[in-house]
């Protein structure tokens, strides 16, 4: 990828294709498309953990059945990822992807199972969270 900046605008080369991304780019249809892949993306990977935790205590058959369940709702969201792929940087999409199901799953796995986060899982999250708004910041300051 080649970018050239000029002012406000950054000029991205994709394989002989130009992108121009500006200001308003937040606003548009593709942004709106990236932040839903992202939000079903980071769903469906809480549902498919929500699965295995369910799966992993009692009988093989309940464990299969969580087993075959999440890895049929998760293994779906690699979908929605490869699409991100196609969208934006790869190493962005990736991080915003992994980080913000993480980020979910934990909060998720917490109030479906009743397991309390500890003080320091909270800073931890918002760790996590600082990270992705700093690995994304070149989407911002453009």
């Amino acid at each position: 990828m080649l970018r050239v900046t000029d002012g406000l605008n950054a000029h991205k080369f994709y394989g002989g294709t130009k992108i121009i991304m500006t200001a308003t780019k937040f606003f548009s249809f593709e942004f709106f498309i990236v932040a839903l892949l992202l939000l079903i993306f980071w769903v469906m990977q809480a549902v498919a953990q929500i699965f295995f935790k369910y799966g992993s205590g009692g009988s093989s058959v309940k464990w299969w059945l969580g087993f075959a369940a999440g890895n049929v709702v998760g293994g779906s969201s690699i979908l929605l990822l490869m699409k991100l792929y196609v969208r934006m940087n790869p190493n962005l999409a990736l991080a915003l992807g992994t980080g913000g199901a993480f980020l979910v799953s934990q909060v998720v796995l917490s109030w479906v199972f009743d397991s309390h986060l500890l003080f320091s899982q909270w800073i931890g999250l918002l760790l996590i969270t600082a990270g992705m708004l700093l690995a994304s910041s070149d989407l911002f300051y453009k």
